[in-house]
C-alpha cells in the first residue's frame, strides 16, 4: 500500500510504513514547506533529499585537450534527473585550428551542443541545453559521468567549471517496496573533490554542496 501526495505534478509517493521526520502532519505548514521546497524523503537515508547542485571542471593543465572524449571525473547516478545549469569559462578555450567542444552525460550534446570555440569557448558564462522543461532536461538511465568531447582538433588552453541542477529519484519505487536506481550513493558520489589537482573547486562559486542526505 501506497501513500500518494502529488504536488505541481510531481508525486510524492511513498510506502505507507514509511517512518517520516518529525516535521509536522499532512497539513502542517512544516510539511507544505517541505514540498514546496522540492524536496523527496528518502526512506533508506531517513532524511529530506532536496534539490542538489553537481559540479564539475575542465581544465586543460590537469585533463589535457586530445581530441575525443575526456571524462571529468564527475559521476551521475542512475535515475539522476538534470534540470538546468551553465558553464563558466574561467580561460578562454583555444586551438591552433577549428575546434568545437561539447559536453554529455547521456547521449551526445544533451548538456552543451557541439560548438567551435568562438561560441563555446569564449570566456564569460554559458547557456547549457536542459532549460528546467521536461523536454529538454536529461534523465540518466544508467549511471553515467560528465564528459566534454572535442571535435576536429586538439585544444591548447582553457579551464571552464560547470553546474548541474538536478533532482533524484524516490529511494524506493511507488508500489513496489524494492529500492530504485537512485538508491546508489548519489548524495556521496555528485560531489568531486578538486584540491588534488590544484586547479581550485567549484565551491568557489558559492554553489550549494550539501545533499542534505
Amino acid at each position: 500500500m501506497t501513500a500518494r501526495t502529488v504536488l505541481h505534478g510531481v508525486d510524492q509517493s511513498a510506502p505507507s510504513h514509511a517512518q517520516l521526520p518529525r516535521q509536522g502532519n499532512m497539513g502542517s505548514d512544516v510539511y507544505v514547506e517541505d514540498l514546496r521546497g522540492r524536496r523527496v524523503y528518502d526512506e533508506k537515508a531517513r532524511a529530506w533529499l532536496p534539490e542538489e547542485y553537481v559540479p564539475f571542471c575542465w581544465d586543460f593543465a590537469v585533463h589535457g585537450g586530445k581530441v575525443g572524449t575526456i571524462d571529468l571525473g564527475v559521476p551521475i547516478p542512475a535515475g539522476t534527473i538534470i534540470l538546468d545549469g551553465m558553464v563558466d569559462v574561467v580561460e578562454a578555450i583555444t586551438s591552433d585550428d577549428a575546434a568545437t567542444i561539447a559536453l554529455h552525460v547521456e547521449e551526445a550534446d544533451d548538456i552543451l551542443a557541439a560548438a567551435t570555440l568562438d561560441t563555446n569557448g569564449a570566456a564569460g558564462l554559458h547557456d547549457i541545453a536542459p532549460d528546467g522543461t521536461a523536454a529538454k532536461a536529461v534523465k540518466a538511465t544508467e549511471d553515467r559521468t560528465v564528459t566534454l568531447t572535442v571535435g576536429t582538433a586538439a585544444l591548447t588552453a582553457g579551464k571552464l567549471f560547470g553546474f548541474l541542477r538536478c533532482l533524484r529519484g524516490f529511494a524506493t519505487a511507488p508500489g513496489t517496496g524494492e529500492a530504485s536506481a537512485s538508491d546508489s550513493g548519489a548524495s556521496e558520489a555528485s560531489h568531486t573533490d578538486y584540491s588534488a589537482s590544484g586547479s581550485g573547486g567549484p565551491s568557489d562559486s558559492g554553489a550549494p554542496s550539501d545533499s542534505g542526505a
